[in-house]
Parts: structure tokens; sequence; C-alpha cells
């Protein structure tokens, strides 16, 4: 199996007029972190902010490791294949904090899942 992550701009672009002082303007579904908006919620005008898509579970161990990652500065879990993180603004290089967190991720998630050797991409 590929591993694969993608990162997609919270909020998107297209969607920033739903947004009234922070707060998406829409209906609430159940996630497994409880109840949520379907783009996941709050929007910080402080972070960029990033939603990360994978094919593969994300478990726990992963979280500290992201966490850790410069520049890393939140991190909400919205299912099984999709967190939201947080980046701080004063990191103005964004593609350079998620291609480490892709790099930090690659060991754990061969382990975890038994790949063999292949990577994230």
């Amino acid at each position: 199996m590929s591993f694969h992550i993608d990162f997609t701009e919270f909020p998107p672009k297209d969607d920033e007029a739903e947004y009234n002082d922070g707060f998406f303007n829409g209906l609430m579904v159940q996630s497994p972190m409880g109840m949520d908006y379907p783009l996941s919620g709050y929007y910080d005008q402080d972070m960029s902010m990033w939603t990360m898509h994978t094919n593969f579970d994300i478990v726990r161990p992963m979280i500290p490791i992201i966490e850790k990652v410069d520049g890393v500065e939140s991190i909400t879990p919205i299912s099984r294949y999709r967190l939201r993180i947080g980046i701080g603004k004063l990191f103005i290089d964004h593609d350079e904090v998620k291609r480490n967190i892709v790099k930090n991720l690659n060991p754990i998630v061969l382990q975890v899942h038994g790949a063999d050797d292949s990577k994230i991409d």
C-alpha cells in the first residue's frame, strides 16, 4: 500500500464568506471528537490553519510526533484519517513545516501499518 498525506488550507479561500467573527456559520455534525462543524469549527486568525488528510489511520503515538515539529501550534483530531493543524504565523514557509510533519511521521506510519520500504508522499 502506498501512503499519502495531503494538506488543504482551512478555511478554503472560497469559503471565507461563510465565517463571521471567527466561527463557521453552518450545520454541525457528529464526529468521533463530539459535535463539530463539517470543516472543523473555529478559525484562529493568529495561526495558519490546515487540514491534514491521510489514507491511513492516525493513531495516538503520531500526535506527539506532529506536536514536536517546529511551527506546529495546535492539533485537533477530526476523524481517523483527518486532523486540523495550526501553524504559527511567524513560520513563513508553511510548506517546510508540512514537509517536516511528513518526514517525521514516515517511520511510525511504516512501523504501525506494517508496510514495506515505501515512503509517505
